[in-house]
């Protein structure tokens, strides 16, 4: 019984530590920090669910704002790569009229 929730608890933190450097490679250091954080009501809610722990009112109001948090981060990285988009977009099509006019 240890020996597996040994192996399971090794198993899921190289799975952690491989995620986040994927993150980090793919997406910003920020964004992957914050997606860190994230993990901590998980953990929580875990808790909660695997061994009956009753959990406080301010353990759900921190969650609620990593997760508020996290969501207006991610709005925000959207809005910018729509914004970087159509600002590439507005210059390709530029180019275009420009080459068409010559």
């Amino acid at each position: 019984q240890q020996l597996v929730l040994v192996l399971a608890n090794a198993f899921f933190g190289v799975a952690y530590n491989a995620g986040f450097m994927i993150a980090l490679s793919v997406l910003s250091p920020l964004f992957a920090a914050i997606g860190v954080m994230l993990t901590i009501p998980v953990t929580a809610i875990v808790d909660m669910v695997m061994q009956g722990k009753i959990l406080a009112w301010n353990v759900f109001v921190g969650g609620a704002g990593i997760l508020a948090g996290f969501a207006m981060l991610t709005f925000a990285e959207y809005r910018e790569t729509v914004r970087k988009a159509s600002g590439r977009a507005a210059g390709v099509v530029a180019a275009a009229a420009a080459t068409t006019d010559s």
